[in-house]
C-alpha cells in the first residue's frame, strides 16, 4: 500500500470536507492502481479495496484524540459504504448478459460440465452480487475473485485452487476468457487447454501484445455459443491431414451471429480458428483457407484499420498456395452498384423461358417513373442504406438533396410477389420472402427509406405467396458467381408482373443470416 499512501494526504483533520477529501482521494488511487495492474500480465497478487482502506484509514489517524477514533472510523465507514454502495448499484445497472449466456450454461450444466468463475477484481462484493443479479449462481460451483483469494489471473495457481475446489485434475480444466493476457495465459501458465471468446475490441491493444508475445488458446470461438461444441470436439481425438480454415470477422454482432448458428466450429474435416487481423496472421497459424468479411476493412476508417488491412494482404502474399474466399477484386463489387450492374449480363434460361437481367439504370434526363433512387455505395459508408421511392420529375428533385454521395437511379420493377431474399454459398442456394412497398399508399413525390430497417406500417405490401424453383435460384447464383468470382453472397431478386423477367436488385457479400 506504499504507492497509495504516497499519493494520499497524511493530516487528516476531524471536518467533514477533510473526511470526504480522503475519501475521494484514496477510491480515486485505488482505481489509478487496479488499471495500472492490468496492463501488467505480470503482477499475480490482488487486495480487496474495503481492506485495504480500512488499513489505511487505521494508519492515517494517528493524530486525531483516541476517544475521536471510533466515531471517525464509523464517519469513515459510512461515507465509504454510501459512496462504494452508490457506485455499486450504479455499475451494477450497466450490466447485461449476452442472449446467448444463460442457454449456454444451462447446456453445460446439463452435459455434466463443471462450471467456475474466476475474475479479476478488488471490489468481491460487487462480482458476487453481480452473478447473483444476472442469475448465473445456480450454475456456478466455485467462484475465484482475486480480492477475496489474493491472487490474480494469470497467477497459474488459481487454476490449481478451482481443480481441487470442484475435485477434478487439471487435464479436465479448461479455461475460457476473452483477455489473452489474463484468461489464456493464465491457462498456458497453468499447462491446460483454453478457448479465446474473441467477440469485441475492448482489450484489442493488450490481445495484439499477447500475440506477439506467443501468447496462443487452444481453441478459438467469436460467440458463447460455440461453446459446447467446441468443447465436445476438444474432448476427441486430434484428426490428421485437417483443412486448417482461418476466418476473420469484425464486427461484434456479425459474430454473434454467426456463433448462434454454430458455423466455424471445428470437425474431424476441418480446424477452424478466428484470426484477429490487427495483429499479424503469420503468428497465428498456418492456414490453406482464408474466410473473410473484410469489408469494413477495404475503406478503412483509421491507421489501425489499415494496418489490418495490410496485415491480410501481406500474409496471402507470403502464402500464395493460401485459398482466400472472397478476392478483394470481387468485393468492390458489392460495394459499388454501378459496377456490379456493369459486371452482370442479361441472359436467359431457356429450359424455364426466363430473362434474368438487372434494373435499367436512369439519367436525370431520361428517367422513367416511378424509380428508386439510391447510393452509389452499397455498404460501408453513412448512407448506404438511405434509398427513395420517386413518383414525379419534382419528387427526383428533392429526392437528391437528401443524399450526400453520389446516387444512382433506376427502374422500379412492379412486383406483387414481394421481395425474395436469396443466400449463396457455393453451388447452393436458398431464400427468404421480404414485405416490399405499396405504391397505391404513397402520397408524395418521393418517399425515402432505409432498407436495413422494415418499411412503415402504412406502406408495407405483404407478398403473396411465392415460390422460386432452387434450381433458378442456383443458375441465376452461378451466373453471379461467373461475373463477380464470389462464392458466399446474399441478392434481392423481384419478378416483374408485367414480363415475367427476374430483375437482381441488389448484392451483397456475407449477409445477414436469416
Amino acid at each position: 500500500f506504499d504507492f497509495i499512501k504516497s499519493k494520499l494526504s497524511l493530516n487528516i483533520q476531524f471536518t467533514e470536507s477533510a473526511r470526504d477529501n480522503f475519501i475521494n482521494s484514496m477510491l480515486g488511487q485505488f482505481n489509478d492502481f487496479h488499471n495500472r495492474k492490468n496492463s501488467n500480465s505480470n503482477v499475480f497478487s490482488e487486495f480487496d479495496m474495503s481492506k485495504a482502506a480500512e488499513s489505511i484509514i487505521m494508519q492515517n489517524i494517528t493524530n486525531l484524540e483516541e476517544t475521536s477514533i471510533p466515531e471517525f472510523q464509523q464517519t469513515i465507514a459510512d461515507k465509504m459504504g454510501r459512496k462504494s454502495q452508490k457506485t455499486l448499484d450504479y455499475q451494477l445497472s450497466s450490466y447485461e448478459l449476452w442472449p446467448d449466456v444463460l442457454p449456454v450454461l444451462q447446456e453445460l450444466k446439463s452435459k455434466g460440465y463443471l462450471l467456475a468463475i474466476a475474475s479479476n477484481s478488488i471490489q468481491p462484493e460487487k462480482h458476487e452480487r453481480l452473478i447473483e443479479e444476472l442469475g448465473l449462481g445456480e450454475f456456478i460451483s466455485c467462484v475465484a475473485i482475486s480480492g477475496r483469494i489474493g491472487k490474480r489471473k494469470p497467477d497459474p495457481t488459481i487454476v490449481e485452487d478451482i481443480a481441487k475446489e470442484l475435485g477434478i485434475s487439471k487435464d479436465q480444466t479448461v479455461i475460457v476468457g476473452d483477455m489473452l493476457d489474463r484468461d489464456i495465459m493464465c491457462g498456458n501458465l497453468a499447462r491446460i487447454r483454453s478457448v479465446w471468446l474473441n467477440i469485441d475490441s475492448k482489450s484489442r491493444a493488450q490481445n495484439i501484445k499477447a500475440i506477439k508475445s506467443r501468447c496462443l488458446p487452444t481453441e478459438t470461438i467469436v460467440g458463447l455459443s460455440q461453446l459446447p461444441e467446441t468443447l465436445d470436439y476438444m474432448q476427441s481425438t486430434p484428426f490428421p491431414n485437417q483443412i486448417k480454415v482461418g476466418y476473420y470477422i469484425h464486427k461484434p454482432k456479425k459474430k454473434f451471429e454467426i456463433a448462434s448458428k454454430k458455423m466455424f466450429i471445428s470437425n474431424a474435416q476441418i480446424h477452424y480458428k478466428n484470426i484477429d487481423l490487427w495483429a499479424p496472421v503469420e503468428l497465428q497459424g498456418q492456414f490453406d483457407v482464408i474466410v473473410h468479411k473484410a469489408t469494413d476493412l477495404m475503406f478503412p476508417k483509421d491507421k489501425q484499420d489499415e494496418r489490418a488491412f495490410e496485415n491480410l494482404k501481406q500474409y496471402l502474399e507470403s502464402h500464395p498456395q493460401t485459398a482466400m474466399i472472397d478476392p478483394f477484386e470481387s468485393l468492390y463489387l458489392t460495394k459499388n452498384r454501378e459496377a456490379f450492374i456493369q459486371s452482370f449480363k442479361k441472359f436467359k434460361l431457356k429450359e424455364f423461358n426466363i430473362k434474368v437481367r438487372t434494373p435499367k439504370v436512369y439519367t436525370p434526363e431520361n428517367t422513367e417513373f416511378p424509380c428508386f433512387i439510391k447510393a452509389v455505395e452499397a455498404s460501408e459508408i453513412k448512407g448506404a442504406h438511405s434509398m427513395g421511392i420517386v413518383l414525379t420529375p419534382e419528387g427526383l428533385q428533392q429526392a437528391q438533396k437528401y443524399f450526400s454521395n453520389q446516387v444512382i437511379i433506376q427502374e422500379y420493377v412492379p412486383h406483387k410477389s414481394g421481395v425474395y431474399k436469396v443466400y449463396c454459398v457455393g453451388r447452393k442456394s436458398n431464400y427468404c420472402v421480404r414485405p416490399s412497398c405499396c405504391l397505391d399508399r404513397v402520397q408524395k413525390d418521393f418517399v425515402l427509406f432505409e432498407s436495413s430497417v422494415p418499411w412503415a406500417e402504412e406502406l408495407l405490401l405483404e407478398p403473396q405467396e411465392g415460390v422460386i424453383d432452387l434450381q433458378i435460384l442456383e443458375n441465376i447464383s452461378a451466373a453471379i458467381t461467373e461475373a463477380t468470382g464470389l462464392s458466399i453472397f446474399g441478392y434481392d431478386i423481384v419478378i416483374s408482373e408485367r414480363s415475367g423477367d427476374y430483375v437482381v436488385i441488389d448484392l451483397n457479400y456475407f449477409p445477414k443470416l436469416k
